[in-house]
C-alpha cells in the first residue's frame, strides 16, 4: 500500500491507495465525490490490464443499484479501498455519507413543498401571440420577433 493525496474527493484527507491488481472480489471502492462500489468480478484483460465490475453501492442518486459496471483499469493503478483506510478515514466517509443523505432529504423535502397539490407549476413559460394571425406560442423564431406580442398573464 502506497499513501497519497486523492483530489477527486475534495476532502483534502490522505488515503491508503492499493494497487488495482491488489483488489479483491468483495472490497468496497471509493471513487470521485464520494461514491462506491462492490467489487463483484475481477478479469484479465491484457498484459497490463484488468477488467473489474462493479455494483454501486452509493452513486450519483446516493442509491444502491442493482446495474453492475465494467471498467477496465491497469493493474498499477491506484485504487481506493475502504477496507485498507484507518478507522479515523472509515469514520469521516460515514460522517460525509450522513450529510449528504440529510442534505437530499431536506431537498426533497423542499421540492414537496413548493409544488405541494401538485397543481401550481414552478416556474412559467412565455407566451407570444402572432399580431396577425392571433396564434399563441411559447417558441418563436427570432427572425420574425417583431410579429409577436408578449402576452401579460
Amino acid at each position: 500500500m502506497t499513501t497519497t493525496k486523492t483530489l477527486g474527493l475534495g476532502l483534502g484527507s490522505i488515503f491508503q491507495t492499493t494497487d488495482a491488481q491488489d483488489v479483491c472480489v468483495g472490497d468496497t471502492v471509493i471513487w470521485n465525490e464520494g461514491y462506491t462500489s462492490e467489487v463483484v468480478n475481477i478479469a484479465p484483460k491484457g498484459k497490463k490490464s484488468l477488467l473489474i465490475t462493479t455494483r454501486a453501492i452509493r452513486d450519483l442518486s446516493r442509491k444502491a443499484s442493482e446495474t453492475e459496471h465494467d471498467r477496465t483499469i491497469r493493474k498499477s493503478s491506484w485504487m481506493i479501498v475502504l477496507g485498507n483506510q484507518t478507522e479515523e478515514t472509515q469514520k469521516m466517509m460515514r460522517v460525509m455519507w450522513e450529510i449528504q443523505d440529510k442534505l437530499d432529504e431536506h431537498v426533497e423535502a423542499k421540492i414537496d413543498e413548493i409544488t405541494e397539490g401538485g397543481t401550481k407549476p414552478l416556474f412559467r413559460s412565455t407566451r407570444f401571440r402572432h399580431k396577425t394571425t392571433g396564434e399563441i406560442a411559447t417558441v418563436i423564431p427570432i427572425m420574425q420577433m417583431n410579429e409577436y406580442e408578449k402576452l401579460d398573464d
